[in-house]
């Protein structure tokens, strides 16, 4: 659980940080990229604990 907490923590520091402040597009790329990637760790904690509490 406590993966899932902290995914989901850095995912809205990531929020944040593509809102709050003008940057380049690339930075915003990486930025995005990263995002999708931990959106990607973030289902499979998911799954795995949703299988364990079954």
């Amino acid at each position: 659980m406590k993966k899932i907490e902290s995914l989901e923590h850095e995912i809205r520091g990531i929020d944040l940080e593509m809102s709050s402040k003008q940057i380049e597009y690339n930075e915003l790329q990486d930025l995005y990229n990263r995002k999708l990637h931990i959106l990607k760790e973030l289902d499979t904690a998911m799954e795995l604990w949703l299988s364990y509490s079954e």
